[in-house]
């Protein structure tokens, strides 16, 4: 992720987190008879949670149609690793797989996927290229094509990201 990313998303976050001081200021204005600058005030909030719930609708949204996605892989994936799979489907159940890959990280890189989602991602894009078959089609296209950017170093890095992240999830 570049650096203006990465600037944004911590800028992003902690205003998420620390934008309800805003409220307690309002009725101070209020009284100091400053209305102009607790209409504004007003407006920024009301515009952050506004943001706030479109982009955790948005992420809900690729959330459930990665997972959706994916599930109708798996068990084919799984056929592939246990080397039950026709040859005929290994290659486009691989390219379906390393698609949705690549279109994961798109959106994780536009800041749309929290980090310890990603970092899980990861981890389960590294127990999958373990397999021989998997491993050797991904080698190959990588080569190929972009993928968006997405290859093995990147997946390894994201799945070093702290587990320690999911109480993002939990909490």
């Amino acid at each position: 992720m570049g650096k203006i990313k990465v600037f944004e998303k911590k800028f992003k976050t902690a205003w998420f987190e620390w934008y309800w001081i805003a409220w307690v200021i309002v009725p101070i204005l209020v009284l100091c008879n400053f209305f102009e600058i607790a209409i504004a005030l007003l407006s920024v909030i009301f515009l952050t949670q506004k943001q706030q719930l479109e982009e955790t609708r948005l992420f809900s949204e690729l959330f459930r149609d990665f997972t959706k996605r994916y599930d109708k892989l798996n068990g084919r994936i799984a056929d592939i690793k246990s080397q039950n799979s026709p040859c005929q489907e290994i290659d486009k159940t691989l390219a379906d797989y390393f698609n949705l890959c690549a279109e994961e990280y798109l959106f994780y890189k536009e800041g749309r996927i929290l980090d310890s989602v990603w970092g899980n991602w990861c981890r389960g894009m590294e127990e999958h290229l373990k397999s021989d078959i998997i491993r050797n089609y991904w080698e190959k296209e990588q080569k190929e094509n972009t993928y968006y950017g997405l290859c093995t170093d990147v997946i390894g890095k994201g799945a070093k990201i702290d587990k320690a992240d999911l109480s993002i999830l939990a909490g």
